[in-house]
């Protein structure tokens, strides 16, 4: 659950993953796109292949290997189901040019995506240990709602008022692809449907106001959260 990659990186990763197409390599590996990866295989290729995931935001170990495990599987069917192509795990041909494209140079709108979420994560710590109160939409006081419209509002962004309304705007996205930036939805904390939001900050954390007294606090996505986290709502 990562930012998209600068261009510069996301420019090397491209020629990288198409050279290899031409370049000769030894024998102890195939070239990204010549051969079929699926699970139980290991060499150098998934290495890059993994990398190139965990940039996009579907691989979610911190560190790359070169085995293709069961991490890495799903990895690739989250990225099929996300492109829409056929979810079964092997990365083949359809997927590797997939997987061309999306590593290819960022647009315009990509580093203004990343210039607005660098923006929107520094205005959200502005306010921590801000407190807690109930219907409260400034800085004197947020609830979990309030806090994440009047953070996005800040940035440009309009949301609606209420969690249960947060839950409609902008584009769903699931749980496991959710980057840095995007709102999350938590359902069934206090009351059934939405009733929680907050913001992704990465490494399995996000910034929220939190009921608990303690107020605008940044908390783990551990069991608690992890459970009652429904998905994430990408707003800009």
């Amino acid at each position: 659950m990562t930012i998209k990659v600068n261009t510069t990186r996301r420019k090397i990763i491209s020629i990288a993953l198409a050279g290899m197409l031409t370049i000769g390599t030894s024998p102890s590996f195939a070239a990204l796109g010549d051969e079929v990866l699926k699970e139980g295989m290991q060499n150098n290729d998934i290495k890059v292949l993994q990398q190139c995931l965990k940039d996009l935001g579907y691989f979610k170990n911190e560190d790359t290997t070169t085995y293709y495990g069961d991490i890495t599987k799903k990895a690739v069917m989250d990225f099929q189901q996300n492109k829409g192509l056929d979810v079964d795990g092997v990365f083949g041909p359809n997927s590797y040019k997939t997987l061309i494209n999306a590593t290819s140079s960022p647009s315009r709108s990509d580093e203004g995506r990343r210039s607005k979420t660098i923006s929107i994560i520094s205005t959200a710590k502005k306010y921590l240990k801000v407190p807690y109160v109930f219907g409260g939409t400034s800085a004197s006081g947020f609830d979990c709602s309030g806090y994440t419209s009047f953070v996005y509002s800040q940035n440009g962004i309009s949301l609606p008022r209420t969690s249960q309304d947060q839950a409609q705007a902008g584009t769903k996205i699931e749980k496991a692809n959710v980057q840095i930036g995007d709102l999350l939805i938590f359902s069934n904390t206090y009351k059934s449907g939405p009733s929680h939001a907050g913001i992704y900050l990465g490494n399995n954390q996000f910034i929220h106001a939190s009921s608990t007294g303690k107020g605008v606090i940044i908390s783990e996505l551990d069991n608690y959260y992890n459970n009652h986290l429904s998905y994430g709502r990408r707003v800009y």
